[in-house]
């Protein structure tokens, strides 16, 4: 008789959101690369390595699917959960005419989710960031000019250490000096 080996309940939640993500992202891409692969699963495992799990992991797949795609909140949290979807809805751009418009209110809805919003969100910013670099993207001066408002509103000395860790990796990557 024959026993398969058990798979992970997160390893299973985690191939369905690559799965669904594949599906709602189809056509998109991102340094020439489908979305998925170009920058969802970097993001996902640059938080991997940075010893995330769980949750965190699954919304770093989906962090942009009702941002960038006609998906809601409603159907990823009947796929995946509420904890899931209140990490996607924390990291999606809230309402406004620009980027600037925006940052308050969206950096206001992660810092309520908590660490685990900030994390997710850290780790979109740092992939962003590394293929800004990569590619000598532009978008990496506007990330500078971002970051003192960006830290501002969402960095906590109180934060769980792999939170801070990722922190210290998005200041060497602008060049962060602090408040000069």
């Amino acid at each position: 008789w024959f026993r398969p080996p058990l798979v992970p309940r997160r390893a299973v939640m985690l191939n369905k959101a690559i799965a669904f993500a594949i599906a709602r992202h189809a056509g998109q891409v991102y340094g020439g690369e489908s979305y998925v692969d170009g920058h969802l699963r970097p993001a996902h495992d640059f938080l991997l390595a940075a010893g995330f799990s769980g949750p965190v992991l699954v919304a770093a797949i989906l962090h942009d699917v009702v941002e960038d795609t006609d998906t809601t909140v409603a159907e990823v949290e009947a796929h995946f959960g509420p904890e899931v979807a209140a990490l996607v809805e924390a990291v999606t751009d809230a309402p406004g005419p620009t980027r600037k418009a925006r940052a308050p209110a969206t950096y206001a809805k992660i810092r309520k989710c908590g660490a685990d919003a900030v994390a997710v969100k850290l780790g979109d910013r740092c992939v962003n960031v590394m293929s800004c670099w990569e590619h000598r993207d532009s978008r990496l001066f506007m990330y500078q000019r971002e970051h003192r408002d960006f830290r501002q509103a969402l960095f906590r000395a109180d934060d769980p250490e792999e939170v801070l860790a990722l922190w210290r990796h998005l200041d060497r990557l602008l060049g962060w000096r602090g408040d000069t």
